[in-house]
């Protein structure tokens, strides 16, 4: 508005200009038609082509401005070329204030060359426009297409938030129904907000009895003023029910129809019906219209309008109907499965108490049977280390080929005799894969002259005969756990003499090659034994015991070894048999060397073989040394003091170590070693301590060694003890001491672990 009233201002102080110049030259102008002089007229035709130059030149000014600020118009250059168009025009105009008058040659040379500019531009518009024109038409098109679009996205953008909206009624309503877990609770809190939220005359559910022949109302928004207690059913079969059940949607129902009239009453007179089906993903009593679980089965929820309202079902109402009714159907599973998870937690409870009481019970027995065997391993260790001891140095003296033999089997029994205890006080250890063996170069012959020697004399006991066959082609020596081999071959033997009534027991041993050990009748229930690598360097075993007593049917034989069904597939005509623990044990053992161990089972009353086939490192004479050959130099003139309330075991100690070259000295409780210590001059460079003594064990024993002696003067401290479980060793380690020695030990084990001990400490 500004710039108008400035434009039209300029315009009257020109007109004013020319008024007061034509009233002074009046006299030089001649008037035409009585109006306006010529010169009147010439001065009005410069002031128009004045304003009509600065109109001209202004414009492109304006259009230059559209085009910077217009940076994604596409028809910028005919912009410029009808920018410049106006310029010339402008400029024609300007040249034309002169002409009007005598003018010279360069004026009109001017407005010639403007002219023609004038008129070139002018074309180059016009040509510009032709091609422009079509393509403002397309975008005029385009534009009435991006008004439709419009329109079409504001019908979609209405149908969004009607499905919002309808989504949040959804939400608003599941969020409600979540709030319980209890089935019925479920129903009645749907009815009502569901009635709430649509502004529903009435809402219910008829639910389909076990029988699948009725549907009965359970639930219901408004109840009913009058039958209250009377079933009020309808026929499952019914035209709109099945067509309800059948289809995923909300269906619009008849008034008129049964499920109609039985859903309208006088406290809820409803308007237009519908129906949508609940999915009953599990099911169980509603109010006893179901009594056990059904499958694909469906309840029908009716909802109703007011009828005096006059609406009409909209189809964001139907979807909210139909949301509702999934959700309704997910929290009814819900729920369900939390009640079986309720009752499985409850049994599972019932049982957990059980085996609580069962677990009490097996731990105190366990409990009992492990003080049992704590004290049953240190009664029959004590005892045994004199007998294992005195025996191992008897062999150190001068004796008669047949006192040596007699105490050589001694000394095995007893070795045997202590390797049997601890397997039999920790079985576990086969049973976990924990058992190791014990290599060391022992001589074949010698352990069967050993067997022959312990089983002659049984046999004979019980009017039996024993014979012993020897391959010739046996190597003399080998490497091997030779405790683990003799046991293995006397357990056989003894089972074998205890369930043998008469007749003969006899063994066989022979060496075989790689072929005869993939031969299958070495292997009678076996696929054979595969040689391994250097195979040259040992030799496979075989040893056979005749057992007349054992009897086993053919059909039973694979079951010798399984320890569940031993009892039932062995029969004996006496006490004992291979059939029990100790099976599983030699099994076990023959297993770790590379062995197996089977039963040729000859038939009810014929007896039967048990045989083995164990791998054993070849062996040379200069690897086998005897005791007599092993010297224990580290060991001589060693002071110990031995502290031991046993006397026999004192004595024998001494004895043992005295053989060894030490300077034993022996006490009796722990206050004669701690007085002893203190002594002056007396200067003991280790301490065995027996771990059960009256007044003070070899624990307090040891703490007050530590406690009182200074580490300089600290003699070794080692328990002699027959306490084998883990937690003696742990106490041990925990007070202070050095090591262990667990009785019974021979002469030749008491000197490599003292001098293992005197290594560790040098």
């Amino acid at each position: 508005m500004g710039s108008a009233f400035g434009f039209a201002y300029i315009i009257l102080m020109a007109l004013v200009c020319m008024i007061e110049g034509g009233v002074g030259s009046e006299e030089k102008s001649c008037c035409v038609n009585g109006g306006l002089s010529l010169e009147t007229m010439i001065r009005f035709q410069i002031v128009s082509d004045f304003l009509i130059t600065v109109a001209y030149l202004s414009i492109p000014l304006e259009l230059l401005y559209f085009i910077n600020r217009a940076k994604i118009f596409p028809f910028w250059w005919v912009v410029a070329q009808f920018g410049a168009f106006i310029v010339l025009c402008g400029l024609t105009h300007l040249a034309a204030m002169w002409t009007y008058r005598p003018h010279s040659f360069n004026v009109l040379l001017t407005q010639t060359i403007l002219k023609v500019l004038t008129a070139l531009v002018s074309c180059a518009v016009a040509v510009s426009l032709v091609q422009i024109i079509p393509v403002l038409l397309h975008v005029k098109v385009r534009e009435l297409f991006l008004l439709n679009k419009t329109e079409e996205l504001n019908r979609e953008m209405d149908l969004i938030r009607r499905q919002e909206e309808a989504g949040r009624h959804v939400r608003m309503l599941t969020q409600e129904i979540r709030r319980s877990l209890d089935r019925h609770t479920i129903l009645s809190i749907m009815l009502e907000e569901l009635s709430k939220t649509l502004q529903l005359e009435n809402c219910s559910i008829w639910m389909p009895d076990s029988e699948k022949n009725t549907l009965e109302l359970t639930h219901e928004w408004k109840r009913r003023t009058f039958h209250a207690d009377t079933p009020i059913v309808i026929a499952a079969d019914d035209e709109i029910v099945l067509k309800v059940q059948s289809s995923t949607e909300a269906i619009v129902i008849p008034s008129d129809s049964v499920l109609g009239k039985a859903s309208s009453h006088d406290a809820a007179v409803l308007g237009p019906m519908v129906a949508v089906r609940l999915p009953l993903l599990r099911c169980s009593n509603f109010k006893g219209a179901t009594s056990k679980h059904l499958d694909t089965l469906y309840a029908v929820m009716v909802s109703g309008l007011p009828k005096i309202s006059g609406r009409e079902w909209t189809s964001s109402e139907l979807e909210i109907v139909e949301a509702v009714s999934d959700q309704v159907a997910v929290a009814l599973s819900h729920a369900a499965i939390l009640e079986e998870s309720f009752r499985i937690r409850d049994q599972l409870a019932d049982q957990n108490k059980i085996l609580q009481c069962a677990r009490k019970e097996a731990e105190i027995a366990v409990l009992a049977r492990n003080e049992f065997l704590i004290a049953m391993n240190h009664e029959m260790r004590v005892p045994l280390h004199s007998i294992r001891a005195l025996a191992s140095l008897l062999q150190e003296c001068d004796l008669s080929p047949e006192q040596r033999a007699l105490t050589e089997t001694v000394a095995r029994s007893s070795g045997l005799m202590s390797m049997i205890i601890n397997d039999m006080l920790d079985y576990s250890r086969l049973e976990d894969g924990c058992l190791k063996l014990e290599f060391h170069p022992f001589e074949l012959n010698s352990v069967f002259r050993e067997v022959a020697n312990f089983a002659i004399p049984m046999a004979r006991s019980k009017g039996l005969r024993f014979s012993l066959e020897l391959s010739r082609d046996l190597p003399q020596h080998v490497i091997g756990d030779e405790k683990r081999l003799l046991q293995v071959i006397l357990y056989l033997i003894v089972n074998a003499i205890k369930s043998a009534g008469h007749g003969s027991i006899a063994v066989a041993v022979s060496a075989i090659d790689d072929q005869e050990l993939r031969a299958q009748r070495y292997f009678p229930n076996q696929s054979g034994m595969r040689p391994g690598e250097d195979d040259d360097d040992y030799v496979s075993l075989r040893t056979e015991v005749w057992n007349p007593g054992f009897e086993i049917a053919d059909n039973d034989v694979s079951k010798i070894f399984r320890r569940s069904v031993q009892s039932e597939v062995i029969t004996n005509n006496g006490d004992g048999g291979v059939g029990d623990l100790q099976l599983t044990v030699c099994q076990k053992i023959v297993q770790l060397m590379n062995g197996r161990i089977w039963v040729d089972g000859k038939g009810l009353g014929s007896g039967s073989v048990v045989a083995f086939v164990v791998k054993l490192k070849l062996g040379s004479a200069s690897t086998s040394m005897s005791i007599k050959e092993t010297l224990y130099k580290d060991l001589e003139g060693l002071k110990v003091l031995v502290v031991d309330d046993n006397l026999i075991n004192r004595m024998v100690t001494w004895q043992v170590l005295e053989k060894l070259g030490c300077e034993a000295t022996i006490v009796e409780s722990g206050r004669e070693c701690l007085a002893t210590l203190v002594q002056p001059g007396s200067v003991y460079e280790l301490v065995m301590l027996d771990l059960w003594m009256p007044e003070m064990d070899g624990y307090e024993v040891a703490r007050r060694i530590r406690k009182n002696v200074q580490p300089h003067q600290r003699p070794l401290l080692v328990a002699l003890t027959a306490d084998t479980d883990k937690s003696t060793l742990e106490c041990c380690i925990s007070v202070g001491m050095d090591g262990v020695i667990l009785k019974p030990v021979s002469l030749t084990e008491m000197g490599n672990q003292l001098c293992n001990l005197l290594r560790k400490r040098r």
